[in-house]
């Protein structure tokens, strides 16, 4: 117990402003200078410990010694725009503008506040988002189509899951499952369809390569629990997605027989252009951006493959990918110094094209199928990529110091 009563309100507010940041993506490294920040903002002495499912924090108040509280915190989805609410509004408690008592109503507020974007059009993100990442894998249109509809299915699904907490242990795995049957069922009505395609750009949001590049930074900054807890987390909804995708394909290739299809022809490069553009839009949806920062996101997505791609072409992959995290990493830097708004906003949707969870699913499907040198190399490759674009943001943030936190 605290006897100084203003103390308690600071560190309560502090422990819901964690939680909150917690929700909605900041990673543990960033949630925990943030925190700090606040903490010596209120002259108090914090000290915080995060990870993807506690956060854990002590503070010292004179007269009363030292507090430890511990919240049980379930791993969050990421939401762009209750992020930045809840970052303008530590801004306005820091500054004065806000009571702490204010505050705290306000966050409640922010937290019980409807999702941005209806249903409907995040099922439809879902679907062409999955069309259009058949275009960087060099697919037919037919292909395209018949991933825009199993896209739309497991939007669908993402969203009952949501709804229904009992779903959420199975979601993985049921989604690998309708997708890889969806596919095969569908070379009955188009026989040119290539089932192995339509999977992985209709599980391709599902893939868990955002979590494994966080985790992966985290360990690189030291935050070695976090770190470990959320890349364990990231292979368990890995093995779960290639769980159900071999269940699926061993029962449907008992009924349907799938012929191997031609090598599709090379599409112009401004067909990857496009689609780029129409994918950048739909992660503003999926991220569920405020609709004033869609067009940094789309900045951002636009920004960091062009740099990847440029720096791949002259230097190869793994430092293609490196340039890619220098220029998200700074660029997201600089939109939180001059635009006063959380350098996550930019930073996910720069990086989200280049995270390798689309390799990791390939080669751990080869491992799983017994071809283990190619999937222990292609697997390897992964961890390449991902320290790659570790570093790159690193030392992004060694070029253009981050004025705030997250």
């Amino acid at each position: 117990m605290v006897n100084d009563k203003i103390a308690e309100e600071k560190i309560n507010f502090i422990i819901d402003l964690g939680r909150a940041f917690h929700e909605y993506g900041a990673s543990s490294m960033r949630l925990e200078q943030a925190l700090e920040q606040v903490s010596l903002s209120f002259n108090l002495e914090g000290q915080f410990f995060c990870m993807p499912t506690s956060l854990l924090a002590s503070f010292y108040v004179p007269g009363d010694g030292y507090m430890s509280r511990m919240e049980r915190v379930s791993p969050g989805g990421v939401d762009l725009e209750k992020l930045s609410l809840v970052d303008e509004l530590c801004d306005q408690v820091l500054s004065g503008h806000l009571s702490i008592t204010e505050g705290r109503k306000a966050l409640k507020s922010i937290r019980k506040r409807k999702p941005r974007y209806s249903s409907w059009l995040v099922v439809f993100c879902f679907a062409l988002t999955s069309a259009c990442l058949t275009i960087f894998l060099n697919a037919r249109p037919i292909d395209s189509i018949c991933s825009f509809l199993v896209g739309g299915m497991i939007g669908y699904i993402t969203i009952v899951s949501g709804q229904h907490p009992r779903f959420a242990r199975v979601y993985e795995a049921l989604s690998a499952i309708v997708a890889t049957m969806a596919a095969y069922l569908l070379t009955l009505i188009f026989p040119n369809v290539t089932p192995n395609v339509v999977i992985l750009a209709s599980l391709i949001v599902l893939i868990p390569g955002l979590s494994l590049t966080i985790s992966m930074s985290e360990l690189a900054t030291q935050n070695l629990v976090a770190g470990s807890a959320r890349f364990m987390e990231a292979m368990t909804v890995l093995l779960k997605l290639i769980f159900g995708v071999l269940i699926a394909t061993k029962l449907m290739q008992s009924f349907v027989i799938v012929e191997a299809p031609s090598t599709a022809p090379s599409l112009p490069l401004y067909y990857q252009w496009f689609a780029l553009a129409v994918a950048a839009v739909c992660f503003s949806v999926l991220f569920s951006a405020h609709s004033k920062d869609q067009k940094w996101v789309f900045l951002a997505a636009i920004l960091g493959f062009t740099s990847t791609k440029l720096g791949s072409l002259f230097l190869g992959p793994e430092v293609g990918v490196f340039i890619g995290g220098v220029v998200v990493g700074a660029g997201s830097n600089l939109f939180a110094r001059f635009i006063k708004r959380p350098a996550t906003i930019t930073m996910l949707p720069g990086i989200i094209l280049l995270v390798p969870g689309s390799v990791g699913f390939r080669g751990l499907s080869m491992i799983l199928d017994k071809n283990t040198l190619s999937g222990i190399d292609t697997a390897f490759s992964v961890f390449i990529i991902s320290i790659g674009l570790v570093a790159g943001l690193l030392f992004g943030n060694l070029l253009v110091t981050p004025k705030k936190s997250l």
